[in-house]
């Protein structure tokens, strides 16, 4: 035998390579939980039950309003369907929406603010 041989170092090298393989796709699917939670945004309810049983509801609002920016910062969520469902959220706790968000009435507009 005359050692490995070209053969047998292409293989070594090809099982280095699927080994660093194995690792990069593994640490991708963090990633992907990442961006899951990034592009899927949930209102924190338990956090507004809890300002909401403490009496804040200020902060109540805030995490309310928090949460429609994030949803509609995304691009996945409809602007007048987030924008609706604020309202509704925000009347269970006696609050009302911000004055210059009710006369926005697109995405468009939004961005047109600043």
């Amino acid at each position: 035998m005359e050692g490995l041989g070209f053969v047998g170092i292409v293989i070594i090298v090809f099982g280095i390579l699927q080994i660093i393989l194995f690792f990069k796709l593994w640490g991708m699917t963090n990633d992907v939980s990442k961006l899951r939670d990034l592009f899927t945004p949930k209102i924190s309810y338990f956090e507004i039950r809890k300002c909401i049983i403490v009496e804040d509801t200020a902060k109540a609002k805030e995490i309310m309003i928090s949460s429609f920016f994030k949803k509609i910062s995304t691009g996945n969520y409809e602007f007048l369907t987030a924008k609706k469902e604020l309202e509704e959220n925000l009347k269970k706790i006696n609050e009302e929406i911000p004055e210059k968000l009710k006369n926005i009435n697109s995405y468009s507009e939004f961005n047109d603010l600043f």
